[in-house]
């Protein structure tokens, strides 16, 4: 166990050198499962004119990415393991996220550690958003294959607050949702979200977000809201 904190502080402090606009901010995790849509979510948030992350339903790697206020549209940076920033182009987050998967079956995860996004559209300065990888893949990829799981509570259990996406077709917050958040939340605010929303009448949302309130009050997580 502090083996494990150290190992976060470790990663906290490369952070605020590499990626020094950073420092002092405040980091909200946005995490969820596989599809929950958390990257249409923040590009929701951002309000760009075109998407700021990429969205996929395809496996994506395991690259956490956190998005800071800038000057320009988008500037983006890559941390490689060697502890290098590389300034990248969106047709190459693009690759890392989708392509190269696919083509490979190979995740970048080992070789890249972290992706920062500068964007004008990111209007609260003393914020950073971490968009984590979803914690589980689709049914058709190998649990063995999976990294995404360590990377995703790794990175969440550094931040300050947490933002849970969940798809609202589960009809309320998943059994592995819960293992995973009493995990990675401790004492830090969780808010909870069910997403996709135009697919369900207002009756039938109203009653799944009673019953996820009435589940979440037996359970030992921050719940804010």
């Amino acid at each position: 166990e502090m083996y494990s904190k150290l190992l976060a502080i470790k990663d906290g402090i490369e952070t605020d050198v590499l990626f020094e606009n950073m420092a002092n901010k405040k980091i909200i995790g946005i995490g969820g499962g596989f599809s929950a849509g958390k990257s249409s979510f923040v590009n929701a948030i951002l309000s760009s004119p075109t998407d700021i992350l990429p969205t996929d339903t395809r496996p994506t790697t395991s690259i956490p990415t956190y998005i800071i206020g800038g000057k320009d549209d988008i500037s983006i940076y890559s941390n490689n393991l060697f502890g290098e920033k590389t300034a990248i182009s969106k047709d190459a987050l693009l690759a890392i996220s989708h392509e190269f998967y696919r083509v490979f079956k190979l995740s970048l995860n080992s070789i890249i550690k972290k992706i920062s996004i500068e964007t004008k559209y990111m209007k609260l300065r003393h914020v950073a958003f971490l968009d984590t990888p979803g914690y589980t893949k689709n049914d058709n990829a190998l649990k063995n294959d999976n990294t995404d799981e360590q990377s995703a509570k790794m990175h969440l259990a550094n931040s300050d607050s947490l933002i849970w996406i969940i798809d609202i077709e589960q009809g309320t917050v998943p059994k592995n949702d819960i293992n995973f958040l009493t995990s990675v939340a401790g004492e830090k605010p969780v808010f909870i979200i069910f997403n996709k929303a135009d697919k369900k009448p207002v009756s039938e949302i109203e009653n799944i977000l009673n019953k996820a309130k009435t589940l979440l009050e037996t359970k030992s997580i921050n719940v804010k809201d």
